[in-house]
């Protein structure tokens, strides 16, 4: 099988020639004469072979590469190792000073983006952020941001109550608060009567607590429209109040109610709301003495 063929840029071959090029023992030492590397022997004649020498700065005997040495990696290993190892003291010092309870188990990685291995002192966990992230003061254990900012948002019964209260009145709890935002509250919808179990989160967000009392999208304050619409392949009806009948009725057709059976308009949309409600309350007695399939009601298409 043949070898894989190499392809470069024409820039970029020029550059692997030069650097692959065959330089005589004086071209070699003329090109590396202003670093701090004195070879003790001839250039071996190829830039990949090691060349022996000695670190002037340290006086280690060293074997680099004339292309290491013509690409800036220096000649000694050991002074690599001393300079990595001031740059990791600096970062420790600036890791501790942000996040005191990070402990590194390893080198610094070199980069401010890598993450760095070590431990969370405060509950033993592993944990690997960047000092980038330390820096910003984004801490070093993801857990334990996970808890803190759940246990921001723990209240007590007291302090729930009162937030539910601001952002919605008209619910009154019947328990104790569940203890998480998201967790179902039993309570009672004083404006209908209806028993109902919104979250805190939801109360908060503006969702209100009865499902039922929901208005969709509809404004009682504007006209609106009550319609009884039919869906020709089982029979099936379904009825509802828009503020914009065009719009809602060309949802239904994709939803297959293509006959329309009767209309009425509003002046008021709190009419329209009005008789919807008694509809919805005939259908549930209805439902309770003759359960037929024939009024069963399909979801609305959207909040119109």
């Amino acid at each position: 099988m043949p070898a894989p063929r190499i392809v470069r840029t024409k820039s970029a071959g020029l550059a692997y020639l030069q650097s692959m090029k065959a330089f005589t023992d004086e071209e070699a030492r003329t090109l590396i004469a202003h670093l701090d590397f004195q070879p003790t022997v001839l250039y071996p004649g190829n830039v990949m072979k090691p060349w022996k020498g000695i670190h002037t700065k340290c006086g280690t005997t060293v074997m680099p590469q004339l292309r290491s040495l013509r690409s800036g990696q220096g000649c000694c290993v050991k002074c690599k190792s001393i300079r990595e190892r001031f740059v990791d003291l600096e970062a420790r010092r600036l890791a501790h000073d942000k996040a005191p309870d990070f402990q590194p188990t390893t080198l610094y990685p070199g980069n401010s983006h890598t993450p760095w291995n070590g431990i969370h002192t405060q509950c033993g966990r592993e944990a690997s952020p960047s000092l980038h992230s330390l820096q910003r003061g984004q801490g070093c254990c993801k857990l334990c941001g996970i808890e803190a900012i759940a246990k921001k948002r723990r209240f007590t019964d007291a302090e729930a109550r009162q937030l539910a209260r601001k952002a919605t009145p008209d619910f009154e709890p019947r328990e104790l608060y569940p203890g998480s935002v998201n967790g179902p509250w039993r309570g009672i919808h004083t404006k209908c009567g209806q028993a109902v179990r919104p979250t805190l989160a939801h109360l908060q967000e503006g969702y209100g607590c009865c499902q039922g009392c929901a208005m969709s999208g509809f404004d009682p304050h504007s006209p609106g429209y009550w319609y009884l619409v039919q869906d020709t392949d089982d029979g099936t009806v379904k009825h509802g109040i828009s503020n914009k009948l065009k719009r809602r009725l060309a949802d239904h057709i994709r939803q297959g109610f293509t006959v329309r059976l009767a209309t009425r308009f509003f002046e008021n949309g709190g009419d329209a709301l009005e008789l919807e409600g008694q509809i919805k309350a005939e259908l549930k007695a209805l439902r309770k003495l003759c359960p037929v399939p024939w009024w069963e009601l399909r979801p609305s298409p959207g909040p119109i």
